[in-house]
């Protein structure tokens, strides 16, 4: 348990700070879907800064396995807007409220 409070709380505090870091323009690569605590999608996106490319993976809740396995189908090869550290630009944020609403409805829709 210690080590999902760990991530929660790293993870709510990069998107927490990230909403000044700069920003990419990023592709979903793929999708994958778990259900370790509660069925979802898995986004692995990519995003370039200064010439590297850099990936990330970003989580959205669903309901079930099919709406989960959809999720990862309709998402792939989706541009995204990317939040990245300035100081660390391989550790990476999706932030929901940036992306087009395709994406957007596409995560409420499902999830």
């Amino acid at each position: 348990m210690v080590v999902s409070t760990g991530t929660a709380i790293l993870f709510w505090y990069r998107r927490r700070g990230s909403r000044h870091w700069p920003i990419a323009n990023g592709t979903v690569e793929y999708g994958f879907t778990s259900d370790a605590s509660g069925w979802q999608t898995n986004l692995v996106y990519s995003y370039s800064v200064n010439g590297d490319f850099y990936s990330g993976t970003h989580a959205l809740k669903a309901k079930n396995e099919a709406e989960a396995d959809e999720l990862a189908r309709s998402c792939k090869q989706q541009n995204v807007v990317v939040r990245y550290s300035p100081h660390d630009p391989s550790l990476s944020v999706i932030r929901m409220d940036e992306q087009t609403p395709l994406l957007t409805n596409r995560a409420l829709k499902i999830g």
